[in-house]
């Protein structure tokens, strides 16, 4: 049995990320490693450390297309139990498999109860997994303090996020430059941001566009923070007809700036018109003062890519902008996307909408309603 019990879980957002930045550690159940695929992708703590009873850890997630606790075939008998989940891509727990061991398509024995989450999935038992309990978080506030008190490194070994190896120097490159049309003279530019910051954090990103004799044409800068929050930035006033065009990034800390990332694929910009198609299967699923609004990416992108979603509330507030990396890995894609929306009153019927965000405009929205519970 695999027990995941008292955990803060944060994705790390990045794309294959493999380790948790400098100021973090991610660790890995000690039954799995090497011999399953329970939690991949992830550090492993050494054999010593394994204790019978569940170990709070904070969690970092290998890759954003899963979500922060994935198991995988083979995995069974598990409890995922107390832990705080957010940010996440696709789902906060990934852990529907099918048992194999009786020919009757059950799945393994898998119990999710008493987590705070954004995922919102309503308790049930679904032929063997079984969810119970579950609390739909609008932010880490909403989190009673002693289960966040109890999360994390021990004391004793806390100190261990303030250690670092070697000297300060200028952070790696990022990697994976991404490109797609923003208008007929600008290019969407998404990349890995760096994780290894060389001790420092990084500040900011720079990308730089080439034309196909190799010549500098334009660059835009955005502050790492921003970066974390739309995973794209957008570089114009591209020459018409000058392309196809190469695109690089560098990162950059307070002791300098990274050597440039590798080129990305060779893109010239298009005028975009043709806007997306509607998400669908919106579901609202609501608590007394938050729900999450799910739904999946519209199958139609028109001719661009989506870069964000458009969410209404019919309470009045400002329409919400969806961003992030799982907004530009899930189009389209039988994936599904969700947000928490906060700030709702109990016992009080809502209408939302979502619609898709390309560099031709918005598209038409899908709608779902629903009754916030008691408070």
């Amino acid at each position: 049995m695999t027990s995941l019990a008292g955990a803060v879980l944060r994705p790390s957002g990045l794309w294959n990320q493999t380790w948790a930045p400098p100021n973090q550690i991610a660790v890995q159940s000690p039954l799995t490693s090497a011999t399953t695929n329970c939690w991949p992708e992830l550090m492993v703590l050494p054999q010593s450390s394994i204790r019978s009873e569940p170990v709070p850890v904070v969690w970092i997630a290998g890759s954003a297309n899963r979500g922060p606790v994935y198991t995988d075939n083979g995995c069974t008998y598990e409890t995922v139990e107390g832990n705080v989940l957010y940010r996440a891509s696709y789902a906060n727990v990934a852990s529907r498999h099918t048992d194999y061991r009786d020919g009757l398509g059950n799945n393994d024995p898998t119990l999710i109860k008493d987590n705070w989450w954004e995922e919102g999935t309503a308790d049930g038992d679904n032929k063997g997994l079984v969810t119970s309990g579950n609390k739909i978080m609008a932010g880490v506030s909403d989190v009673p303090p002693d289960v966040l008190a109890n999360a994390g490194l021990e004391p004793a070994y806390r100190h261990l996020l303030t250690l670092r190896v070697g000297g300060v120097s200028v952070p790696e490159a990022p990697a994976r430059v991404g490109t797609s049309t923003a208008g007929a003279n600008a290019l969407y530019v998404t990349f890995n941001p760096t994780f290894a910051d060389g001790g420092s954090p990084v500040t900011g990103y720079t990308a730089r566009a080439y034309d196909p004799a190799g010549r500098q044409v334009a660059h835009e800068s955005v502050g790492a923070a921003e970066f974390k929050r739309s995973a794209l930035l957008r570089i114009g006033q591209l020459p018409g007809g000058g392309g196809p065009f190469t695109v690089t990034v560098t990162a950059s800390n307070d002791r300098g700036t990274s050597a440039p990332s590798l080129a990305s694929a060779p893109l010239s910009p298009t005028t975009a018109s043709a806007p997306p198609a509607a998400p669908t299967s919106p579901k609202l699923r609501t608590a007394a003062t938050a729900a999450t609004l799910a739904w999946t990416p519209p199958t139609g992108t028109g001719d661009a890519k989506i870069v964000g979603y458009r969410v209404t509330v019919s309470d009045g507030r400002h329409p919400i902008a969806v961003t992030g990396r799982d907004v530009l890995v899930t189009q389209p894609s039988a994936k599904g996307m969700f947000r928490v929306i906060g700030g709702l009153k109990p016992g009080t019927a809502y209408t939302v909408t979502v619609a898709a965000v390309t560099a031709a405009g918005t598209g038409p929205a899908a709608t779902v309603s629903g009754t916030t519970t008691a408070g």
